[in-house]
């Protein structure tokens, strides 16, 4: 009998795996305002540093030798590397655990935690459940149980916000609370990926010759583990603000700049990802045809131009109000920071997909040099924005710099796949000039109006925008189909 006769085909597994992860993050979308409504700013600010720095210390804690479990050749390299990975983590979690416990006090007031120095005892257990639960998905993926990935993505965002919420509603409105529903978010991945009868760890960690084997395959995959600052240089360039926040200013101007971030970065990773697996099929498939992508790429950046420049636009201008009505009025204060982010998470919107180029075209080196500009061009305008002004001006230099490094990258990438850059940069001007009365109609919502009429009348606007792009460009459609599979 094959043996693959019972494992569902990729295609159906793809599937499964995209519906659990756009289910995940509508959870986490739709139960954003009761976390807001529970956790004042200050205590969402500490736990966004937290986060933070979990990131950034998660980013190379394992050396990224779990990356190395998909590639690996042989099964008993697969499961050496899933114990060298945890083991790797163990011993970095540690290191951390050690230095909280020597330096806590002066760590605490560097990272503007002094007047909640308690959650970084929760930093080490935190880095090791996060990195197992990563290291487990790696395996997961290799094993292509698509369905197991999807309940540990499912199951781990519903009893994070189940802890965090219900510890809001027990009165414990701090940001310790939302540190134990992230942990206890990463202990349920890990029981759903790990202790399952037919994918138990347990056979991973007593298999004879893996204790064996480590030394051999740390060796062999070093090349994963010597790449680990690109990690760090890739996931801290977004991971940063929060924290130079709370250093520089307070936890409180942290959490209003998180829930701006969580608000524009969910639904535009949600369409991004989607354009990104659409862009980097339809190039690849052009690339072994032998066909030229450049009426493809200039297409695609025109239609992507209309799906994100009205919506972006519009909560630009009317974020105070919607805010407010959503959030709750403590969150109001956050308005501001949207209004500086929305062209930058625009043109992030946009490099998503189209940084499949470094790969088809085999540019990955210029994908390193554009995320360490990247980096150095975000953590330059914070701390000089906030050297020379308040959090305002941070926010402000950090998305300027970004955008200009980022506006480069999308000229760049345009360029490689033979689309001349006048064709982007004249999309933009025309497409940002033609979301205009969209723009407007919602400035004038928002003077005039508040609460659900507001939240109606902004939806009403945008139906009208996207129903007239359809009925003056009929090709829209099948393209978005195309973009959106």
């Amino acid at each position: 009998m094959n043996a693959a006769a019972g494992r569902p085909s990729f295609a159906s597994g793809a599937v499964t795996l995209v519906t659990g992860n756009l289910a995940a993050r509508a959870l986490t979308l739709l139960l954003i305002p009761v976390v807001t409504r529970l956790f004042p700013p200050d205590a969402f600010g500490v736990f966004a540093a937290f986060d933070a720095l979990l990131t950034l210390l998660g980013a190379i804690c394992h050396l990224r030798y779990p990356m190395a479990v998909f590639p690996a050749r042989k099964r008993g390299h697969v499961r050496a590397l899933v114990l060298l990975s945890l083991l790797v983590s163990l011993g970095a979690s540690l290191l951390v655990g050690l230095a909280v416990a020597f330096f806590h006090a002066p760590l605490a007031d560097m990272l503007g935690m002094a007047d909640h120095p308690g959650v970084l005892v929760f930093l080490a257990p935190a880095l090791f459940l996060g990195a197992a639960s990563f290291t487990l998905l790696q395996l997961a993926t290799r094993e292509r149980r698509f369905a197991g990935m999807a309940g540990a993505r499912i199951g781990s965002t519903t009893v994070e916000r189940g802890v965090g919420i219900g510890l809001g509603l027990l009165g414990r409105g701090t940001a310790g609370s939302l540190i134990w529903g992230r942990m206890a978010g990463h202990a349920a991945s890990i029981a759903i990926l790990a202790t399952r009868p037919s994918h138990s760890l347990w056979p991973v960690l007593t298999a004879p010759g893996t204790w064996l084997r480590l030394g051999r395959v740390a060796r062999e995959y070093r090349s994963f583990a010597l790449y680990s600052p690109s990690a760090l240089l890739h996931q801290g360039g977004m991971a940063l603000p929060p924290l130079i926040l709370a250093m520089q200013f307070s936890p409180a101007v942290a959490g209003l700049y998180a829930l701006c971030r969580s608000v524009l970065r969910e639904p535009i990773n949600l369409l991004g990802d989607a354009l990104a697996r659409a862009m980097y099929a339809e190039i690849s498939d052009k690339i072994r045809a032998h066909q030229p992508i450049a009426p493809f790429v200039g297409k695609f950046t025109g239609y992507a131009l209309d799906l994100i420049l009205a919506p972006m636009a519009v909560a630009a201008v009317t974020a105070g109000p919607l805010f407010a009505f959503v959030f709750g009025e403590q969150w109001r204060p956050a308005a501001p920071y949207v209004a500086l982010l929305a062209g930058f998470w625009t043109l992030t919107f946009l490099s998503r997909p189209l940084s499949c180029l470094f790969d088809v075209l085999h540019r990955l080196r210029h994908r390193a040099v554009f995320d360490t500009a990247l980096f150095a061009a975000g953590l330059a305008g914070l701390l000089l924005g906030a050297l020379f002004g308040g959090p305002l001006w941070a926010v402000g230099c950090y998305a300027l710099a970004g955008s200009l490094v980022l506006l480069a990258r999308i000229a760049w990438l345009t360029a490689q796949a033979r689309t001349p850059v006048s064709v982007f940069l004249r999309g933009l001007i025309l497409k940002t000039l033609a979301a205009l009365p969209v723009t407007a109609a919602g400035w004038g919502l928002a003077q005039w109006t508040g609460g659900a009429a507001l939240l109606a009348g902004i939806t009403g606007i945008l139906v009208l925008h996207y129903a007239a792009l359809l009925f003056f460009n009929p090709s829209l459609k099948q393209q978005i189909m195309v973009m959106i599979p």
